[in-house]
């Protein structure tokens, strides 16, 4: 039997680098709940199987996924960190960082799991 102490937290993290730009419409934003939706599910069913079995090497924390991206982000005009913020709470992430640019791939920043 292992001790809660000898158990470690599982990190994710997702990478978009110019891959929305070239998705069609409404893709982009279904994308980003898909990934929330299927990490969020991995540690339901981590944390079930955790608590099922006392040899668990891990422990997941929705704190601890992430995404990261460099890309053009639908329903955003331009670099309005409003609509940014609307958009990832609306997909199941929580901005953390926003760092808009100029080029194709203008909506740069990181986000996490919403809680």
């Amino acid at each position: 039997q292992r001790s809660s102490s000898n158990i470690s937290s599982v990190h994710n993290i997702i990478l978009f680098e110019g891959v929305m730009i070239y998705l069609n419409e409404g893709i982009p934003h279904s994308l980003l709940e898909l990934c929330s939706s299927v990490v969020l599910r991995a540690g339901v069913e981590s944390n079930n199987s955790n608590n099922n079995n006392n040899t668990a090497l891990a422990s997941f924390s929705s704190s601890g996924q992430y995404l990261c991206f460099a890309d053009r982000l639908e329903n955003i005009p331009g670099g309005d960190e409003d609509a940014a913020i609307v958009e990832m709470e609306g997909t199941g992430w929580e901005l953390l960082d926003w760092l808009p640019k100029p080029g194709l791939a203008r909506h740069m920043g990181v986000a996490k799991l919403k809680e």
